[in-house]
């Protein structure tokens, strides 16, 4: 019976890897060569302003683009708004995104229908605006291939089990990202977008009883001091050295027993996950180029193509309702 668990195991995995490697050959850099010339230019305009307005706006965008990814694939589901008759993913409390996320993306919609009505999807404009956040402040340049659909269904249900959330081991964590296709490394990669970005209380504050072994006690009375009650929204920084600059000072963290959250610091700890930390501390460009290749491969979970979904007017809304 175990044999055949394994079998089955291995099998889904292979469908869901020749699934993947199909959609990749579906996408394109020059997808909207023809239709939308100037899409890169219009994205990468709109998004600088915004977030040069706003430093929320960067790391917001690029976690609604990994949670949009993990629930049901890069399809823009997250974006879409709940009715009295559906709850939407973007309800769900596992995501808890900030607002400007969203507002980030039904701006920079606005701005490409304005020159090119009906050709661009909204999770291509997840995708684009997720690139912009990395390069904005100061991350790896990233070329991703586009022609992406958007879903016509979007369910608060489906969110649960699918994102990761911050009391997480590492082998919860490598089972979860293996079940989207993607590695050990890839995980170990995408977890440096923690480079950036801050973190509620409420998501780490189980871990300041003085019982972990694996939180530095001298970070963790600096933490007592910006969450002084339990269950707080207060807001902390995952990476206090940088908050707004992308680089690989993550990984130094990790490595002095300073990962903000559980999942962060689960990686140091896993046996197969620490090398990879160690390696991404000693060296950012290695980092970056993990981080790209990672980047590429998560955009292209359960990606509609073809005639599968439709282009939507409005991002937060079905073209049907």
């Amino acid at each position: 019976m175990q044999i055949q668990r394994v079998l089955i195991l291995r099998v889904g995995l292979l469908l869901l890897l020749h699934y993947t490697s199909c959609i990749k050959s579906q996408l394109s850099p020059n997808f909207y060569a023809n239709s939308c010339p100037n899409l890169l230019s219009i994205v990468s305009s709109t998004y600088q302003s915004l977030a040069a307005r706003d430093n929320v706006v960067s790391p917001s965008t690029l976690r609604l683009g990994m949670h949009d990814c993990f629930i049901q694939g890069c399809d823009g589901s997250i974006l879409i708004s709940s009715t009295t008759r559906n709850a939407a993913e973007k309800d769900n409390m596992d995501n808890d995104l900030p607002q400007q996320a969203f507002d980030t993306i039904e701006n920079i919609k606005r701005a490409v229908e304005s020159s090119c009505p009906g050709a661009v999807s909204c999770a291509d404009i997840v995708a684009l605006a997720s690139l912009e956040a990395v390069r904005f402040l100061g991350g790896p340049s990233l070329q991703i291939p586009l022609g992406r659909r958007d879903s016509q269904t979007s369910l608060a249900a489906n969110v649960n089990g699918n994102i990761p959330r911050s009391n997480l081991g590492g082998d919860q964590l490598i089972s979860l990202f293996a079940s989207k296709g993607l590695d050990v490394s890839d995980l170990v990669a995408l977890s440096g977008a923690h480079t950036i970005g801050f973190s509620k209380c409420r998501q780490f504050d189980f871990r300041l009883n003085g019982q972990d072994p694996f939180y530095d006690q001298q970070f963790v009375a600096q933490l007592k001091g910006q969450c002084p009650l339990r269950g707080s929204s207060n807001v902390v920084a995952l990476d206090p050295s940088s908050p707004f600059g992308f680089d690989n000072s993550y990984y130094r963290d990790l490595q002095n027993n300073r990962g903000l959250l559980l999942t962060d610091q689960a990686l140091f700890v896993h046996p197969q996950t620490k090398d990879l930390v160690n390696q991404f501390a000693a060296s950012q460009t290695q980092f970056f180029q993990a981080f790209a290749t990672s980047f590429v491969k998560m955009f292209s979970i359960g990606v509609l193509t073809g005639t599968n979904g439709e282009i939507r007017n409005v991002c937060n809304r079905f073209n049907a309702s």
